[in-house]
């Protein structure tokens, strides 16, 4: 059964595949929102609050995430592409920007390279890509910890990796919602999750020189995974990129910093 709620123009709605979306906004542009693994679209309540003036902005949760349809056994990064393409069409939207976060990067990559007409402009925030040998040896231990001892064993390093001191001391709230939304994950959805993001990055390397839209790779200083060199490298592949480096910020920088992140988005597609 669908369930729609509708509050002013706020529309949040299970497409017919399961996903779960929710769409607002003003603007006649689309901007379409993709979590990072283990979140859902919650992580996006600061930056919607910024942009739907803006924007009409569609975010989701992704296979395996928040109320989403999870099959675990199946999922894979053509599954994701697969997921937002049918969500686009069956929403009839048009004028797309897609703007991924981490895993949501990859995606953002994947889906441009197999679906160039379907988008206008490419945000990439935060995201991996080409990990250096020693990057993907900690992000392969994190995983196999996390087979051996439950998701829950990575979480409490993962919030510290995230988010800045200063941000953790000053919004305590924002770090017990995200400790939550991790620990609220089903553990099988989770780790099929965290496995694609670990092992099908390969997916997308070299083949970068196939996005011809504009593209931003925007991360932050402070980011240990995904570096500002590999946002340099996303743009320097890519037909026509930028890089922009956030000072100061680790790698939820979409949410710590979203008053930024919100004006560099404006400055790119207004």
């Amino acid at each position: 059964m669908i369930n729609k709620k509708v509050m002013t123009d706020r529309v949040s709605n299970y497409a017919s595949d399961g996903t779960y979306y929710e769409l607002e906004g003003e603007g006649a542009r689309v901007l379409v929102l993709g979590h990072g693994v283990g979140l859902d679209l919650t992580i996006w309540d600061r930056l919607v609050h910024l942009l739907r003036d803006d924007f009409r902005v569609l975010r989701y949760d992704m296979l395996c995430h928040g109320r989403s349809s999870k099959p675990f056994e199946a999922l894979s990064l053509e599954a994701l592409v697969k997921q937002l393409d049918d969500l686009v069409k069956e929403l009839t939207l048009e004028d797309i920007t897609f703007a991924g976060f981490s895993m949501g990067g990859l995606l953002a990559m994947a889906y441009a390279i197999e679906h160039p007409d379907e988008l206008s402009n490419l945000v990439i925030m935060n995201a991996t890509y080409k990990r250096p040998e020693a990057t993907q040896t900690a992000i392969n231990d994190r995983l196999q910890r996390a087979r051996a001892e439950g998701p829950q064993s990575i979480i409490d390093a993962a919030l510290e990796r995230w988010f800045t001191e200063p941000f953790q001391i000053k919004e305590p709230e924002v770090i017990d919602a995200t400790r939550r939304r991790l620990k609220e994950n089903e553990p099988e959805a989770f780790l099929a999750a965290y496995d694609l993001f670990v092992n099908q990055g390969y997916k997308v390397n070299d083949k970068l020189d196939e996005i011809e839209i504009p593209t931003l790779a925007i991360t932050s200083e402070f980011d240990q995974n995904s570096t500002p060199a590999m946002a340099e490298m996303i743009a320097a592949e890519v037909r026509d990129g930028r890089a922009i480096t956030i000072p100061g910020l680790k790698h939820m920088a979409p949410v710590e910093g979203a008053d930024i992140y919100a004006q560099h988005i404006r400055d790119f597609l207004l």
